[in-house]
């Protein structure tokens, strides 16, 4: 009973060739469909030499400006980072100094309190 559901390897074969004949039909359908599409120019969707060479020039120059504008704020970066060196510089040796007085500004104002004689 079982055999007699079962279609037997012919049909199979069959069905299978079938479904790739209607395949092949169907991609060589697409391809002609894809041939008559209406195409531009070739000078509409490609760049000619001398358009090549005058975005190539205007990149090198942006890059350029680029470039000198990083240079500016490199040189700006380090002008900035040395006033803040030598500010700090400026206030360690004042801190120094601060904390060098520190001990007989204590002993002067324990003295002063009668804390210490």
């Amino acid at each position: 009973m079982l055999a007699q559901l079962l279609p037997d390897a012919v049909q199979v074969a069959g069905w299978l060739a079938s479904a790739f004949f209607i395949a092949g039909g169907l991609n060589q359908v697409l391809k002609l469909i894809d041939r008559t599409k209406e195409k531009p120019p070739p000078i509409e969707t490609y760049e000619t030499k001398a358009e090549a060479r005058q975005r190539l020039e205007e990149a090198t120059a942006r890059i350029q400006r680029l470039e000198a504008w990083n240079q500016e704020l490199r040189r700006e970066f380090k002008a900035d980072l040395h006033r803040v060196h030598e500010r700090l510089d400026g206030m360690a040796g004042d801190f120094n100094h601060q904390i060098q007085a520190l001990p007989g500004q204590i002993i002067a104002t324990l003295k002063n309190t009668g804390a210490i004689r």
